[in-house]
């Protein structure tokens, strides 16, 4: 089992560093929760400080890798995860297509960004994300599942239309909606029952939910809570996504990084930070998250902004599904096939490297 972590240090970089390969008797939830514990307890790294867990396992770990999870949301209930599909999705397939980043051997990737006891598994899409990409991609989100909602209510006799036209152009048959459904059906529903409702309630509708429930399933609403507020946070545009009210809603879900107490005074050095920021020209022409946290720690604006800056640091560390991660998949395809074509199976026993698992933590 190999695992990476990740944080911001004293200067405000963000750190992944391969921490281990521990090797695991079973491939169990239990298995793999009391290794990770004797590895961290090893370097003396507090589950405490855990804020997420991401996690780039084999299929037949899937089960295994929710229940370990759910072991250590249960433990610290902070160490949220949730998955973001297809974030960027455009961008990294054409990054991919031009050889900029690699894709490894994982397909269950998974960038782990959620609220307690949701649970799923990601697609492989492996990237720093950019709070820009990921505003615009909440936006997007959000505007599919409205369309979604939107034809299921409104687009049926559309789409019935297109599709009688299309059959008219082709020289297909056209069913007669107002004709009794095949019997199987009618018999199967226990009633006589039309094509039109046949086509509309049984087929049209249930797979536009389909397809509905697929998007919730890939984007909760809890997701792109999270998301829509760490875009916050964007420099794009002199701040323009800046909302101080979704920061501190922010901050109310790490519960134990800010206490109720200091929430208002949040509130007041966010007011204030941005409008800092705007006039330091030390720290204007910043195009990313990470370079704003390494001047602030330069010009030591963390001592007088010392609650935001600590919402920085949580920010810079969630996107956990990044480039080390896919640095370790990369060595372990390598280890298990080269390598094993070459030395053999006595030589490399398949239990030792089993999944690789990611954990961003506050320092």
């Amino acid at each position: 089992m190999v695992i990476v972590i990740r944080f911001v240090n004293k200067d405000g970089q963000i750190i992944e560093r391969f921490l281990a390969l521990a090797h695991v008797k079973k491939t169990t939830s239990v298995c793999l929760k009391e290794a990770i514990d004797s590895v961290f307890a090893k370097f003396k790294l507090p589950l405490s400080r855990l804020r997420g867990q991401g996690y780039d396992g084999a299929s037949n770990m899937r089960g295994e890798c929710n229940g370990l999870k759910a072991l250590i949301l249960k433990e610290n209930p902070s160490a949220w995860a949730d998955m973001i599909r297809k974030i960027e999705h455009d961008r990294l397939v054409e990054m991919i297509e031009n050889g900029e980043i690699g894709t490894g051997r994982g397909q269950n990737q998974e960038t782990s960004l959620k609220r307690p006891g949701d649970t799923r598994w990601g697609s492989h899409y492996v990237t720093v994300i950019r709070l820009a990409n990921m505003w615009q991609s909440v936006t997007e989100i959000e505007n599919v599942k409205e369309s979604l909602r939107s034809f299921r209510e409104f687009g049926w006799d559309t789409f019935l239309q297109e599709v009688n036209d299309f059959c008219g152009a082709n020289d297909i048959s056209i069913t007669n909606m107002d004709d009794d459904a095949p019997k199987r059906i009618s018999k199967r529903n226990g009633s006589n029952i039309k094509n039109y409702h046949h086509y509309r309630v049984g087929i049209f509708f249930q797979v536009v939910d389909l397809l509905t429930q697929e998007m919730e399933n890939r984007f909760s609403e809890a997701s792109t809570d999270l998301l829509s507020c760490m875009a916050c946070l964007d420099q794009k545009n002199d701040f323009a996504a800046f909302n101080v009210h979704k920061l501190v809603h922010l901050a109310t879900l790490y519960p134990k990084d800010f206490t109720s107490t200091q929430h208002t005074e949040l509130f007041k050095q966010l007011e204030t930070f941005v409008d800092v920021v705007r006039r330091d020209a030390r720290l204007n022409g910043i195009e990313d998250l990470a370079s704003l946290s390494q001047k602030i720690i330069e010009t030591t604006k963390d001592k007088v902004f010392p609650l935001v800056y600590r919402l920085i640091e949580l920010v810079l560390i969630l996107p956990v599904a990044t480039a080390s991660v896919e640095k370790v998949s990369l060595a372990m395809k390598f280890v298990k096939t080269d390598l094993r074509n070459k030395m053999g199976d006595e030589w490399l026993n398949d239990s030792l490297f089993s999944s690789e698992f990611s954990f961003p933590f506050r320092r």
